[in-house]
């Protein structure tokens, strides 16, 4: 112990940065016990803006955690501590698929972390881990390619730090591929100086084959987070993985095509389990026929200006004062030691950063108008999460710049590595930086449109003005000062001594994360929901401070509210409609365990878009919704008692009250009113009656008529079963015996033949039984289940079993099995005996 201390001291001391860091940047969470969430949005949304005092916003642009993010995790956790697979969503959109969304990780194994604390607080131990993750994987791939420990801490730092990673910190799947990917590129480092002979390879001992075993196994992993996200790390891995083979050893890139076609496919296999179901849901989704939201034209100023073009954000007391979604902010001392890495890139490992590098700053300022051509590409949400990979090529050029004026090389001794250099490398290298400088300046110039009527110069020196703050600009003078330092002891040779060039790189580490720090802590949202949420004096009347205070213990975040409170008395299976915007909104309600016909999702079925659409009136099919608010749902008022809403809340002094007549006044009160719809039909009926529309948009037209007779006919798209009237004065009834997310029982007493409907959403996968005996379901209402059932009495079964995730799983389970066995022949061959 004593001696790997001694050897690995330095990487430990790092290890021990990285950490300190994530828990300097997590402190709250961490330390404090708070919510890694932005819940002071909360307290501005309706009904808590009525009956909780509202407090500044920190920042607005993560909404989509607690709009999103927390309801559907909380769901799935839930779902598994009740002993139920988290396969289907029956609280938003009338019932979706939740594991195959693509954004629940459930799938990803640090995702037990929420099953292992309450779901609140695991937000920011989650985000804890993977920040610590990502300087330690990039520190390693630093030290992986050459680096020294203090030269590879400062890129560690760098990326931690990066603005994209601090911008996407809050939400899991972001924080866990950016973990991942320099872990990946290290892997496919490691491979290439085994298989091309930098580190001696041994025939009995192949050591590359783990490497490139590990690296299938780190982009399962990245795909068992987010689908997309991943494609971005397969993209980097691919552009890496090529570029490194074809300018070491050109005449076997066939080679490294190939092996990287066997790891895509390991991970594929790997992943299978959530990949597949994904796809499905995709394959039939709104998104089906859209170019998706694409974005470009990455503003080169928020490379050197971070305060440039945010929003205001008052009561913040040290940091940024402003807000945007994403930077690119990389760091003012890391891009200027990226600059000069890249100018002295002599060989295989900075050329191939710096081709990285370039690409994913080609295709991050791509205009929209191109992207929308490429079929693959526009698909993406945007082209300005390639910076996530450019940020970590530019970490990682920043501590070759630090090694190169600390004067030290490569460890060649300590990594076991020959690294070449090469003057065709080093030439290339700088052709390459100074023809992407021309580039850019002139794209900077044609953008800013000097001296023509569409001039942008007033606009731009006014973000300037604005954007420029002390802080980085003693920043920025003490970077060039730094450099200046270095450039001065490195002439007069007084950099001979270790100590100083110890001294000397700790400074630029601790300037690099005062400067990533002063932009990436403000960013970050955290609260405590106790001190928080201040409830009103009404509230605390009506519901007692017992019942407020103890709704916030456990996994629940958002704090109760007269609205959530009198629903949760109704213990019966029924929806809600909130008919004001904002008013609820879509997936809030399913914390409370309430469901509701609206939603908010990245994916859902494009039949349900098409019904809702509908609903409002508007038949138009336009994909890429990823929004269902039903703000004019009064439009086809009965669809209202087919879906099962039995009640429907208005915010304050709402003129929405004024469509909904025929309704029954049950609360009033601060939050609004909530009225109960009395002709809401229960979830489970019978119909004796069907018409057929092949065509969607003919059964959409029939359905929202105002004379048709919902709850008494079915709208099928195919051949209706035999169907029967029921007998004059017979009695009828539909029981719900028992309701889980993937298995619902029915009991159902048919006084002729007739069709059972269901008004949950139907999605391939789900199956029924009718007395324990396989049928058929039906599209009823286009988006609805329907069963044909005999007369008489019978137990009706929906079963949700959707087959690309048993085919994904089995898969999955080779991939794990395919692993374990090549591992085995590894080991196996690392123990023989080592010939001449």
């Amino acid at each position: 112990m004593q001696l790997f201390i001694r050897r690995h001291h330095a990487d430990l001391v790092a290890g021990a940065v990285f950490l300190a860091a994530a828990v300097a940047v997590l402190w709250r969470p961490i330390l404090r016990g708070e919510v890694f969430l932005p819940l002071d949005l909360v307290a501005h949304m309706p009904p808590w803006r009525y009956s909780y005092e509202r407090t500044a916003v920190a920042n607005a642009f993560p909404s989509d955690l607690v709009l999103e993010y927390f309801p559907r995790r909380l769901i799935a956790t839930q779902m598994l501590r009740d002993g139920h697979l988290p396969l289907w969503n029956p609280f938003v959109l009338g019932g979706m698929p939740l594991l195959a969304d693509g954004y629940s990780a459930l799938l990803y194994p640090l995702s037990v972390l929420f099953l292992l604390l309450p779901v609140g607080p695991a937000f920011g131990w989650f985000a804890l881990v993977h920040l610590a993750l990502a300087g330690l994987g990039s520190y390693w791939l630093a030290r992986t390619l050459g680096l020294r420990p203090v030269s590879a801490t400062l890129a560690g730092v760098g990326y931690m730090g990066n603005g994209f990673l601090m911008a996407w910190l809050l939400f899991p799947e972001f924080s866990a591929v950016s973990a991942w990917l320099p872990v990946a590129l290290a892997c496919v480092e490691r491979y290439e100086q085994h298989a091309v002979g930098e580190r001696g390879l041994n025939m009995y001992r192949k050591r590359h084959w783990a490497y490139a075993i590990a690296a299938g196994v780190v982009l399962a992993l990245c795909v068992l987070c987010q689908l997309q996200l991943a494609f971005y790390v397969g993209g980097a891995v691919a552009i890496y993985w090529l570029a490194r083979r074809a300018l070491t050893k050109p005449s076997k890139l066939g080679g490294a095509l190939g092996m990287l076609l066997a790891v895509a496919g390991l991970s594929l296999l790997l992943s299978a389990a959530q990949w597949l179901p994904t796809i499905e849901l995709a394959r039939d989704s709104q998104r089906v026929g859209s170019v998706g939201r694409v974005a470009s034209g990455l503003n080169l100023l928020r490379f050197v200006i971070p305060a440039a073009f945010g929003g205001p954000r008052p009561g913040v007391a040290l940091g940024e004062p402003q807000a945007i979604p994403v930077y690119p902010y990389a760091g003012l001392l890391p891009l200027l030691l990226a600059l000069i890495g890249a100018w002295h890139a002599r060989n295989s490992q900075r050329a191939t950063l710096l081709l990285l590098a370039l690409t994913t700053l080609g295709l991050t300022a791509t205009p929209a108008e191109v992207l929308r051509q490429i079929p693959l590409l526009n698909q993406l949400p945007g082209t300005d999460r390639w910076t996530m990979v450019l940020a970590l090529a530019l970490a990682l050029l920043a501590g070759f710049g630090l090694e190169e004026l600390l004067d030290v090389g490569p460890a060649a001794a300590e990594l076991e590595t020959s690294v070449r250099s090469s003057p065709r490398l080093l030439w290339l290298s700088r052709g390459l930086v100074a023809a992407a400088l021309l580039a850019l300046g002139a794209a900077l110039l044609w953008h800013l449109q000097l001296f023509t009527p569409r001039s942008r110069y007033g606009e731009y020196l006014s973000l300037l003005y604005q954007g420029l703050r002390l802080f980085p600009l003693l920043v920025a003078l003490a970077s060039l000062l730094l450099a200046l330092l270095l450039l001065v002891l490195r002439v007069v040779g007084a950099l001979q001594s270790r100590y100083v060039r110890t001294i000397l790189g700790a400074a630029a580490v601790l300037l690099v994360a005062l400067d990533l720090g002063w932009y990436g802590l403000p960013v970050q949202s955290s609260a405590d929901p106790e001190r928080l949420f201040q409830p009103t004096a009404d509230l605390l009347a009506a519901l007692g401070p017992a019942a407020v205070r103890n709704n916030l213990s456990g996994d629940m975040v958002y704090p109760p509210t007269r609205t959530s409170h009198f629903l949760a008395q109704d213990r019966e299976l029924y929806r809600v409609l909130a008919a004001d915007y904002p008013s609820f909104q879509p997936n809030l309600p399913s914390a409370f365990g309430i469901q509701d016909p609206r939603g908010y999702a990245s994916l859902f079925s494009r039949q349900y878009l098409q019904f809702a659409r509908a609903w409002e009136g508007k038949l138009s099919d336009d994909p890429g919704w990823v929004r269902v608010y039903l703000a004019e749902a009064y439009k086809a008022r009965r669809l209202l008692d087919l879906m099962g809403v039995r009640y429907v809340l208005f915010n304050p002094q709402s003129p929405n009250e004024q469509h909904y007549p025929n309704l029954e006044l049950v609360q009033r009160g601060d939050e609004g009113a909530i009225y109960l719809n009395p002709t809401a039909l229960p979830r489970a009926f019978l119909v004796h009656t069907a018409e057929t529309f092949p065509d969607a948009t003919a059964l959409l037209t029939r359905l929202t008529a105002a004379e048709f007779p919902v709850g008494q006919t079915v709208l099928l798209s195919e051949p209706a079963p035999p169907l029967q009237p029921a007998a004059a004065g017979a009695h009828e009834s539909t029981t719900v015996t028992s309701y889980t997310p993937n298995h619902v029982t029915i009991a159902v007493q048919a006084s002729a033949p007739a069709m059972l409907v269901m008004s949950d959403t139907l999605y391939p996968g789900w199956e029924a039984t009718v007395d324990g005996r396989p049928t058929k379901v039906y599209a009823a209402d286009l988006v609805l289940r329907g069963v044909a059932v005999p007369a008489g009495e019978h137990q009706v079964e929906f079963r949700y079993r959707p087959r690309s995730l048993v085919i994904g799983a089995c898969l999955s389970f080779l991939g794990l099995t395919l692993v374990a066995i090549m591992l085995g022949l590894l080991w196996r061959g690392s123990n023989r005996p080592v010939t001449s």
